[in-house]
């Protein structure tokens, strides 16, 4: 192309009066790029003067003028023969200067000021008669020269308009030829702003064609050379950064491409801004995002600013972590969906997509976020899809989003190299900043780290053993998670816990769980980690797959944790009933789940034996919740657990409470609806909950026809 175009300027030069030449093509479309080979082949050839003006780089209109003519000035040879020429240039710039700025334009004729304004207010000094003599100077020399204008259209529009009047009445000069580049759409846009042209395009357009007599509009990329080109930057990035690509990531590279990207990436420009930038930031995330995410995501803030803008104000609901999407998966039977995709389509729309994009973005989004390709097939929460997502550090997955917005793994993010450089510390046995920063994530993020960790350990990990110990350390500090929307860290580490011990010998299992049950908390968290095995070997599931199978060490290590909690409840004989609280209820009702018949037995003999009043612990075990999201949201009172009367004996309680209850309150005609937690609401709840009973065991009528 740049051959060519040095070809057309000889022609033009030798067989037509024609002095200014358009390279048109849209944004991104190579122009500089062909600009820049074209100056090397007209150097090389020593038959051109080349002079290259960016006007977009100067600031204001006069300093844009002064520039036009310092670099024409600029071009020019050095030697002396050439001396008057330049300093007819610097006279036709004077002459066109506001004369407030004589001082500077005196710089470009070589001229003191003092003599230039002498000679401007004595002389032959009119536009026309400087612009004559430097026609007559140019001439004299016989040396074609090319200015080149790059980019005009990243001006605004009064600079456009004084660039194309410098170029059209005053640089009209003898050898001196213009190459104007520019993205014609835009400069007819541009022109419509002034009041030269007004409102009208056809006028723009014929201004245009008046001032562009040789016009050369590049072609678009052919679906062949955009391959090439971004095969071989990818080719690029990947022998630069090493990647090692799995099958996985070369299909999701060629859907990426094929239906997303391939089409946008539409000129040279725009494929290298988008592989470089994804060169130069990747670097600070490679171990922490996938690749082909990454990539994505750079085009996203490259080609789309105002939807890469939208993700990150939605970040909650691309991740599904939103309050309304909780609640919805909490409520499984509602259907109605079909709002959600209109919803996601108008969030585009407001990032400024074009019309005609705004299905391929949105089906790109769908790509990367499960939850939103969900929403739009107005489905529900993708669980599994998110695990996969997570697996391959997806920007799709709530511990990996931020390091794609980051520039690296923000300073509150977990990074991958900090979860192995602990593992490998705790496999040696070491202490290091890394084990502390875990510790804290226990703590903190529990579920975060708990996902990782479960993720990055071996199946014959030296770090497992002192991984629990560590869990079992933290485990005090932890939070229940009730009166939220998630499950809470103890049972984030409970599951943990268990994924670890599955991955030990049955002896070393039973061992660890042994030392952890010394300990009120460890108690607590072997007793509920042991529930998590399966009741029976090898069950069935629905779907016609095994569930896991119960661990060779379930039984054995059950056996430990019932005797060590009916240890623990032998020294809380004596406790009053007031206090019997907190932690002790749900570590009771733990121990009536794994061995019902001792725990049954114990709370009997607290009735039996008069430590405890039968009706203050049937008030005592009523059940609360809270609102679910709301902090600080107060105890509702739900029911009193059928197992608790079954533990003491339903007929048992019925007779011994058969006078009170005939005197306690009804409940209201609707039911209890989680009153609030008061010592009269209790009752309510008891007395209810009893007369359920009395109604179930009350013998059935005789019918008619008995």
């Amino acid at each position: 192309m740049a051959e060519h175009i040095g070809k057309l300027l000889t022609r033009v030069r030798r067989e037509s009066d024609s002095s200014v030449l358009g390279l048109v093509g849209p944004w991104g479309s190579g122009k500089s790029s062909i600009l820049r080979m074209l100056e090397e082949h007209l150097a090389e050839r020593h038959e051109w003067i080349v002079a290259h003006f960016t006007p977009w780089a100067y600031s204001d209109a006069e300093s844009l003028q002064r520039g036009f003519f310092a670099e024409l000035r600029a071009a020019l040879p050095k030697g002396r023969q050439w001396k008057q020429t330049r300093q007819t240039i610097g006279k036709v710039a004077a002459a066109v200067a506001p004369l407030a700025s004589i001082g500077e334009y005196a710089g470009l004729s070589g001229e003191a000021p003092a003599n230039l304004l002498r000679d401007l207010i004595t002389g032959d000094t009119s536009v026309s008669a400087t612009h004559q003599r430097a026609q007559q100077a140019l001439k004299d020399q016989d040396q074609p020269i090319l200015v080149i204008l790059d980019d005009l259209d990243r001006l605004e529009a009064p600079e456009l308009l004084l660039v194309l009047k410098l170029v059209r009445m005053i640089g009209r000069l003898t050898n001196v030829y213009y190459l104007l580049s520019y993205d014609e759409q835009t400069l007819i846009d541009l022109l419509m702003h002034t009041s030269l042209v007004g409102k009208s395009p056809e006028r723009a357009q014929n201004y245009l064609e008046k001032l562009v007599q040789v016009r050369l509009d590049l072609p678009s990329l052919r679906p062949y050379q955009r391959s090439a080109l971004v095969h071989r930057a990818i080719n690029h990035i990947s022998s630069r950064r090493s990647l090692i690509w799995s099958e996985d990531q070369e299909a999701r590279y060629k859907k990426l491409m094929d239906d997303y990207l391939l089409e946008r990436l539409d000129s040279p420009r725009t494929i290298n801004r988008v592989f470089g930038q994804t060169d130069a930031f990747y670097e600070l995330v490679h171990d922490e995002v996938d690749f082909v995410d990454y990539l994505a995501v750079t085009w996203l803030r490259t080609e789309e600013p105002g939807v890469h803008r939208m993700v990150q104000r939605y970040r909650a609901e691309v991740l599904g972590e939103s309050d309304e999407q909780l609640q919805r998966s909490f409520s499984p039977r509602q259907k109605d969906l079909s709002g959600l995709a209109t919803r996601w389509r108008t969030r585009v729309q407001d990032g400024a997509t074009q019309d005609r994009h705004v299905d391929t973005v949105l089906g790109l989004l769908a790509h990367l976020f499960p939850v939103v390709r969900a929403e739009m097939r107005s489905q529900g929460h993708p669980s599994y899809d998110l695990d996969l997502v997570g697996a391959r550090r997806g920007v799709g997955h709530p511990d990996y989003f931020d390091n794609y917005f980051s520039y690296g793994v923000p300073t509150e993010g977990l990074a991958d190299k900090v979860v192995m450089d602990a593992i490998n510390a705790l496999a040696a046995g070491a202490s290091s900043p890394a084990v502390d920063r875990i510790a804290i994530e226990l703590r903190q993020h529990t579920g975060r780290v708990a996902w990782k960790l479960k993720r990055r350990l071996g199946q014959s990990d030296r770090a497992i053993l002192p991984l629990l110990r560590l869990v079992a350390e933290q485990y005090p500090r932890l939070d229940d998670g009730r009166g939220t929307l998630s499950f809470g860290q103890t049972a984030e580490a409970n599951s943990l816990s268990y994924h670890l011990l599955l991955q030990l010998p049955p002896a070393d299992v039973v061992a660890f769980v042994g030392d952890c049950c010394r300990t009120p908390s460890g108690l607590d968290h072997m007793s509920e980690v042991v529930r998590f095995a399966p009741k029976n070997p090898a069950e069935e599931a629905g779907n016609g797959l095994r569930r896991e199978t119960r661990p060779p060490w379930a039984d054995e290590a059950t056996r430990v944790v019932t005797d060590a909690l009916r240890e623990h409840h032998a020294h809380l004989r004596d406790m009053p009933l007031s206090t019997f609280s907190l932690n002790h209820l749900p570590r009771w009702w733990t121990w009536w789940q794994l061995d019902t018949q001792n725990a049954s037995q114990w709370l009997r003999a607290q009735v039996d034996d008069g430590r405890w009043d039968l009706l203050a612990v049937l008030k005592h075990w009523v059940s609360g919740a809270r609102i679910m999201g709301v902090s600080n949201a107060q105890l509702r009172l739900s029911e009193l657990s059928d197992a608790v009367v079954e533990a003491i004996g339903v007929e048992r309680v019925l007779r011994d409470l058969g006078s009170w209850l005939a005197l306690a309150p009804a409940a209201p005609a609707g039911g209890l609806d989680h009153p609030e937690d008061t010592e009269a609401n209790r009752e309510l709840v008891v007395a209810h909950s009893l007369r359920q009973w009395a109604t179930r065991l009350q013998p059935r009528s005789p019918g008619p026809e008995s």
